[in-house]
């Protein structure tokens, strides 16, 4: 596979660092941990990247483009490259990664998000069996509390819950912080590549325009609407 090195940007928000974590999102593997971290090892005068990874499964798909994830300047980034190289050791696998257009965000921070303060609204993420409140919500992800630490770039099962009602899909994981208050936060977006999170993706943006709405109108100094029921006519009652 023929491939132009992709010029380096050193004022670029997005630059990825040497010894940064780094992901690999291979297609059919495990999906609960569908993005197979590694540490960068270097950067070289032509823009290839060469990083070590412990999944052996990296060596088949060498000639193949993937999807390198990466935080940069505090953003989940996402960047497309080749699989030019790959050489096992004892430590894994070595990956020489031949970078073919400019990094970009992959946190969907260009959609509006709206704070979901008192919108009755939780979610239950991966195995967790407790619910968790929900900070604020957008068309295409939201962002709650977590009682335990979750890896950037994961991807695990979530349950957005309202008033009984429940809502089920799969999320990638952009960040977890700690709060002032010593909290996890965790911010969420949709895996857009998975089919069954066509109920979700429906689900956000009725929540997300409803959010809006209260917003808007405590803001005018009118009485706020209360927020319905359920978000979709079609959502599973949670046992």
């Amino acid at each position: 596979m023929r491939t132009e090195p992709c010029p380096a940007h050193k004022d670029d928000v997005h630059e990825l660092h040497v010894d940064a974590a780094i992901y690999l999102e291979l297609p059919g593997i495990d999906s609960q941990q569908r993005l197979n971290p590694g540490r960068l090892l270097s950067i070289g005068a032509d823009g290839r990247y060469h990083g070590r990874f412990d999944n052996a499964a990296i060596a088949t798909h060498m000639g193949k483009r993937l999807l390198l994830y990466f935080e940069a300047s505090h953003r989940f980034t996402f960047q497309p490259v080749d699989i030019v190289d790959v050489c096992p050791d004892f430590e894994g696998v070595r990956v020489a990664m031949q970078p073919v257009s400019p990094p970009a965000s992959a946190e969907n921070r260009e959609c509006y998000r709206v704070s979901a303060e008192s919108a009755n609204l939780l979610a239950r993420l991966g195995g967790e069996a407790e619910a968790h409140e929900v900070l604020d919500v957008s068309a295409t992800g939201f962002a709650a509390y977590v009682s335990s630490e979750l890896a950037p770039g994961s991807s695990v099962r979530a349950a957005l819950i309202h008033d009984g009602e429940i809502t089920t899909g799969r999320v990638r994981v952009r960040n977890v912080r700690i709060t002032p208050s010593g909290r996890l936060r965790c911010g969420l977006s949709c895996a857009e590549d998975t089919h069954e999170n066509r109920l979700l993706l429906r689900t956000l943006p009725r929540i997300n325009l409803e959010l809006q709405r209260r917003e808007l109108a405590m803001r005018s100094g009118l009485n706020a609407p209360p927020p319905p029921a359920r978000y979709t006519p079609s959502l599973r009652r949670v046992k």
